[in-house]
């Protein structure tokens, strides 16, 4: 994040190293991310998880899994660059939508900070 970038201000304020391997074994590759109220929200091609940071400090707040009501193993694979949508609501809950490919489906989630 850089405060201020068009005053000149080239200094991140704090920048986040999520977690990363191109090995297609891993399993670890971000694939999508979306911005809603304080919080950046990124999922992975083929790791069933979206990872929520706080923007105000770059620190990671939560992580979101999928629990067995959707089919346990049966999911993780996000294949579209805008494969994760956060919006906030006025009570300050969060509707975070994943797509999920395998098995066809969209994984919605409710998350209250």
């Amino acid at each position: 994040r850089y405060d201020h970038w068009s005053k000149g201000n080239r200094q991140p304020a704090w920048e986040i190293n999520p977690p990363y391997n191109a090995d297609p074994q891993a399993h670890l590759l971000d694939k999508a991310m979306s911005l809603a109220g304080d919080y950046l929200f990124i999922t992975y091609m083929s790791q069933p998880q979206v990872l929520i940071y706080d923007v105000r400090t770059g620190k990671q707040a939560a992580t979101l899994t999928p629990g067995p009501e959707v089919g346990g193993k049966q999911v993780g694979w996000v294949d579209i660059p805008y494969g994760v949508k956060a919006h906030r609501r006025k009570n300050g809950e969060y509707l975070v939508f994943n797509e999920e490919d395998w098995r066809g489906k969209i994984l919605m989630y409710s998350w209250k900070p």
